[in-house]
């Protein structure tokens, strides 16, 4: 009788399981309507192959093995590059680059900028205090048919008038110098070119595109950062340098390292578009 009992309850465990096994799988593809929510269409046609494994690992490498290379002569590019756009706008600027170890592993050189950081005098703050609010009352009043565009100037406007706020109540007690800003910025830079094959690394090589396209695709980036960085951040130098460092604010948190990677995106979404090998 007690075996009998036991095989019973046995029994009865394995249907539980088995019942609760399937409801678990039944509910695992269905959204919250408790309509059935299909596999998208790329991750059905993904097919890991060896290629798969091997351009990962193999690209990577060679990037980042080419990018420690070449790090100093990229920025003592970006130092002669910036040099160049100072002479020829009329900035009086002294470059020289700043060995920075890491650890005990490497070195990397940075450019080290030394001019004048001029100050905003109160027609400057008056002038960009009008503009700024003129510009948040438009957005305002333009809020429903331009949303997107409205938040972006508020959020900017927000920055600026923090800025004014600190330069009209305490101008000495700003920090930063543009030397040190640009410094810092092309540092960051350079981090980010370390980074990129470590991005692509799992958000390219493993599809299914031919490794001549994803080494096209590499160098594309690497390029494009190394010659839009140095640029980008001599405009800021010439903004700050003609215009004081209130802008310096606005300039790092929306025109400095953010137009960079939106750049990086737009480029990665172009070689998305590329058309994959045939299976």
């Amino acid at each position: 009788m007690a075996s009998n009992s036991d095989s019973s309850k046995s029994s009865r465990g394995r249907r539980f399981r088995n019942t609760a096994r399937e409801l678990i799988v039944r509910w695992r593809y269905r959204g919250h309507t408790g309509r059935l929510i299909r596999r998208h269409r790329a991750l059905r046609s993904l097919d890991v192959q060896t290629s798969s494994i091997m351009h990962p690992l193999g690209l990577t490498i060679v990037a980042l093995a080419l990018v420690l290379f070449l790090r100093n002569v990229i920025t003592q590019a970006w130092a002669d590059i910036i040099a160049f756009w100072c002479d020829s706008t009329g900035i009086d600027v002294a470059v020289s680059m700043r060995p920075t170890p890491v650890g005990r592993i490497f070195t990397y050189s940075v450019p080290e900028l030394r001019l004048a950081s001029p100050l905003p005098g109160g027609e400057t703050l008056a002038l960009s205090f009008a503009i700024v609010i003129a510009a948040m009352l438009i957005a305002y009043i333009c809020l429903r048919r331009f949303l997107p565009v409205a938040y972006l100037v508020w959020a900017i406007g927000v920055i600026h008038l923090g800025a004014i706020t600190l330069f009209y109540f305490s101008p000495t007690a700003f920090p930063y110098t543009i030397g040190a800003h640009v410094s810092g910025s092309l540092e960051v830079t350079l981090m980010l070119l370390m980074i990129v094959p470590l991005i692509l690394m799992v958000a390219y090589y493993p599809l299914n595109f031919s490794l001549a396209k994803k080494v096209a695709l590499t160098l594309f980036i690497l390029m494009m950062v190394f010659l839009f960085a140095p640029h980008l951040y001599a405009c800021h130098i010439v903004v700050m340098s003609f215009h004081s460092v209130l802008y310096m604010p606005i300039l790092f948190a929306v025109f400095g390292a953010l137009p960079i990677m939106v750049m990086i995106i737009a480029i990665y979404g172009w070689g998305m578009s590329w058309e994959q090998q045939r299976q």
